[in-house]
């Protein structure tokens, strides 16, 4: 399963149609994960983001929220995919015995069963 958390400070892949009127998804790096969205950090942010009169030089990059209602779908860039196991469940089981190979007729002979008494006559 793929946890955000895992990803925090890395680079993920983010779809906004919203924002680019289109389906692609870009790479972002994950700055903050919120209940209701996702901060996100990436130069091309900085550019959408900049002045639009130009005086001031847009920034390398920049972090802007985004609800979940305006994401697409996420994942993890391509080679991050985290390989670890997930956490063990404090819960312990038990565990059930093999089961063994069935009674023999000797094991299971019973002179009262009324099945046993039908089949002696």
């Amino acid at each position: 399963m793929f946890r955000l958390a895992h990803y925090f400070n890395k680079n993920i892949h983010v779809c906004i149609p919203s924002l680019f009127d289109d389906q692609q998804a870009r790479s972002f790096k994950l700055v903050g994960i919120e209940e209701s969205g996702l901060w996100l950090e990436s130069a091309e942010l900085a550019v959408i983001l900049a002045s639009p009169d130009k005086k001031r030089p847009s920034p390398g990059t920049a972090s802007a929220f985004f609800p979940f209602s305006h994401i697409a779908w996420v994942m993890p860039e391509l080679g991050m995919v985290s390989s670890t196991p997930p956490p063990v469940s404090s819960i312990q089981t038990h565990e059930v015995p093999a089961h063994t190979e069935p009674p023999t007729k000797t094991s299971h002979h019973h002179s009262s069963s009324p099945v046993h008494k039908k089949l002696k006559k």
